[in-house]
């Protein structure tokens, strides 16, 4: 059956639960942009994109020393001028929403076949926690999330429809480009995508889209390799480095990242996989859709093809880095079907099916904005243990540690010596945790002196050696302590010195 075998009035109802969802979703995503604790990766980001540095310099010593391209940097150091608040510039992913959605849109305009399993599409992806907390974070995760699914809104109404019109293939362009150099794993993902398609185009004997993607396979490549040339050194350090340091997490990483992505999708789109399991049965049965089950088939396809790639070659990929893009192309995958069970279900029944789908979406949202703005402490115990220590004796100084470069694990990065020192007192003062200004030197008479040390420092070294280079840095700095004891309350990251 056709997706336009109706009228467009007889889906009014779809057209209602997307503007109801969309309010949903930006009332959280807009909470979660204020009020979401800031994570160590987002402060990587915001130390990056800091004022001083011209664009050129912080190219050159910042981000082609980074291990991920340089492209979502320049974006938000670009941002930055704008505001100098961190929270505006994280609220910022908005617009970029938005962006993503007029793009879809504008793809869904000219292809009246896709509207339905976009509209499905839409409001399963914010249901999703794993996608929920990349669309909230000043990371390049957010980006990656909105471009990707443009991509695919795209890819699939050429599968579907068998054209593409002049519209979409530069909106989708534009998507390519930035989807194929915001970072590593996207790439290798959407390359995969993009190269069946481009075999299918072939296939079909389409040559005007078969160059047309090869052409911008080309640009966007280009681009990524010329980065890339600055960045191998940086690519193989940190493969072997975050190859050690997870060296035990091989063993189940294929089971875990397989239970962990189809729970995901299962947990956030129930209402599509039920339509989308009935309508394969009824494919099987057969009922022959050709080119719908065709791109369901290539979703499905790829996103399986690509979680066996990233897991044979664990550890040294974590799992946040490519699980976005998988859950978009199975949940895609499952609202094709999906949509057509809908397409052949009468209008009253298709539309409570549409509500049931809002409302799930809108349980899943609140779970997420939960998770999402829960305190930093129940994350990360140390600053809750080093709160109940201000409390149990108020005079209790609390040190912000710049240990020498030498001392930190290289794998935290070039800028780490000065960056994380920044980061504990940023987070410091978002949690309210009273810290000593940078030049005091007090050591409290009645209660404890503590130092407060975030713990990149160099794997395997010895505790007892890592006490006597941080008494040795405390005592160079100025500090009149005469020993240090180091321990690391709940948390591995957090070492504290008394």
């Amino acid at each position: 059956m056709s997706i336009n075998a109706r009228p467009e009035s007889e889906w009014r109802a779809l057209r209602h639960c997307l503007i109801a969802s969309a309010i949903v979703t930006a009332i959280i995503l807009i909470w979660s942009f204020w009020f979401k604790p800031v994570t160590y990766d987002e402060y990587y980001t915001w130390f990056e994109v800091k004022p001083g540095p011209s664009f050129s310099d912080a190219l050159t010593q910042h981000w082609l020393r980074d291990s991920h391209p340089p492209l979502y940097y320049g974006l938000i150091y670009l941002l930055r001028q704008l505001s100098g608040q961190f929270f505006v510039l994280r609220a910022l992913n908005a617009v970029g929403v938005l962006l993503a959605l007029w793009a879809m849109a504008a793809i869904a305009g000219e292809h009246a076949t896709i509207r339905l399993p976009t509209g499905l599409f839409l409001m399963a992806v914010p249901a999703n926690p794993n996608l929920f907390a990349s669309l909230v974070m000043l990371r390049s995760y957010a980006l990656q999330c909105m471009v990707d699914c443009v991509i695919l809104t795209g890819l699939c109404a050429y599968l579907i429809d068998g054209v593409l019109s002049r519209r979409s293939r530069i909106v989708l362009s534009t998507a390519l480009i930035l989807g194929l150099n915001l970072h590593l794993e996207n790439s290798m993902g959407l390359a995969g995508l993009l190269g069946t398609v481009t075999i299918i185009a072939i296939r079909r004997r389409d040559r005007d889209v078969a160059q047309w993607l090869m052409a911008v396979s080309i640009a966007s490549a280009a681009i990524l390799i010329t980065t890339s040339v600055f960045q191998l050194a940086d690519w193989q350090y940190d493969a072997t480095g975050i190859a050690g340091r997870l060296a035990d997490r091989n063993a189940s990483s294929i089971a875990k990242v397989l239970v962990f992505t189809a729970a995901a999708v299962l947990l956030t789109a129930p209402v599509q996989i039920v339509l989308a399991a009935r309508g394969v049965v009824q494919m099987w049965a057969g009922r022959r859709w050709d080119s719908w089950s065709a791109a369901a088939a290539v979703l499905l396809g790829v996103g399986v093809a690509l979680l066996g790639l990233y897991t044979a070659i664990q550890p040294v990929m974590l799992e946040p880095y490519y699980t976005i893009l998988n859950q978009l192309l199975l949940l895609y995958a499952a609202c094709l079907p999906a949509a057509l069970v809908l397409q052949a279900t009468s209008p009253k029944r298709a539309a409570v099916l549409l509500w049931a789908m809002v409302l799930t979406s809108g349980i899943c949202q609140l779970y997420n904005l939960r998770s999402a703005t829960a305190p930093l402490a129940t994350e990360w115990p140390g600053l809750q243990w080093l709160s109940d220590e201000i409390a149990a004796c108020p005079d209790t100084a609390v040190h912000v540690v710049r240990l020498d470069p030498g001392l930190y694990d290289p794998n935290a990065g070039p800028d780490a010596p000065d960056m994380l020192p920044e980061y504990l007192r940023f987070t410091a003062r978002l949690e309210g945790i009273r810290i000593e200004p940078e030049r005091s030197r007090r050591i409290s008479a009645k209660c404890p002196t503590l130092f407060w040390i975030d713990d990149w420092m160099q794997p395997g070294l010895p505790v007892k050696r890592k006490e006597a280079a941080i008494l040795g840095t405390l005592r160079k700095q100025g500090f009149a302590v005469a020993r240090i004891e180091l321990i690391t309350p709940r948390q591995e990251r957090i070492a504290i010195a008394r």
